[in-house]
């Protein structure tokens, strides 16, 4: 759109039509260029993190697109902004296999990507990066991670955490602890409707034996994604639409539900292909 409020495409730009979905954008500007990141799902099997230039013409210049995370399992819902020399990229990944974690990288204005590295390695699971550039060419990565303390107080919840790139001080550490509880609680899924697969986040309030499974509309059981012992803490397990036996399920409207101890939640997704 112009600044008078106008929009000048008005059939939209194909940023991406790569296989399988793309979700989660994020836009930021260099002064001549524009760089879109997003979490992509064209591999079939994992999330990753691409990117592509866009210039003011609103022509892609990486029609393609840039890989910027091919790290093993989930990368999601990236954050980018420019420090005035490069791009930096923030994301979500669980390449650990235990815990969501955030991990960044810089791109250039080619769109070349420099580097990859660890923002946050905390313990708990941290999700949904920001980032605003400051003065100099800081950035401040902020991020919603898992703590069991506050300064020596029990909070077992989310917070609010920040960290300033370039990387300066001694990261702050949460501390463990199965003393306290939070709030159980059963979240949506996410990406909602998903074509290949989607992450259903909970958190548990006490030491409970847990299950979650899918159920199609008539009530048949399609999955079984967790039916164990867990802690208390928060929780993101991945469904990649496939049934018990390994078999792709058909698009349709399908239900999870989390049973905890005394705790249940039901909540409805789309499936579609």
């Amino acid at each position: 759109m112009n600044q008078s409020g106008t929009v000048l495409d008005t059939s939209g730009i194909a940023i991406s039509t790569a296989a399988y979905s793309q979700y989660y954008p994020s836009v930021a500007f260099d002064g001549t260029n524009y760089l879109v990141v997003w979490g992509d799902s064209r591999s079939g099997s994992s999330w990753d993190i691409y990117g592509a230039r866009v210039n003011q013409s609103g022509t892609v210049l990486d029609t393609s697109g840039i890989a910027i995370s091919l790290a093993a399992d989930y990368q999601w819902s990236p954050s980018v902004a420019f420090d005035g020399t490069n791009y930096l990229v923030v994301w979500g990944d669980s390449r650990s296999g235990t815990s969501y974690d955030i991990y960044g990288a810089r791109v250039n204005q080619s769109g070349a990507v420099i580097d990859s590295f660890a923002v946050s390695l905390q313990s708990g699971n941290q999700i949904s990066p920001a980032l605003a550039p400051g003065l100099a060419g800081q950035m401040l990565i902020t991020y919603s991670g898992w703590t069991d303390s506050i300064n020596g107080k029990p909070a077992n919840t989310m917070r609010i955490w920040g960290k300033l790139y370039p990387f300066t001080g001694v990261e702050e550490t949460s501390v463990h602890s199965s003393k306290f509880v939070v709030h159980s609680k059963l979240y949506q899924n996410a990406p909602n409707p998903f074509s290949s697969q989607t992450a259903i986040r909970y958190s548990l309030s006490a030491m409970s034996h847990t299950t979650l499974k899918i159920y199609n509309v008539a009530g048949q059981l399609v999955k079984t994604l967790v039916n164990e012992p867990q802690e208390p803490g928060y929780y993101a397990v991945r469904w990649d639409g496939k049934n018990q036996s390994g078999v792709s399920v058909a698009s349709g409207v399908y239900f999870y539900r989390l049973r905890a101890g005394d705790f249940t939640a039901i909540k409805k997704m789309i499936l579609l292909r």
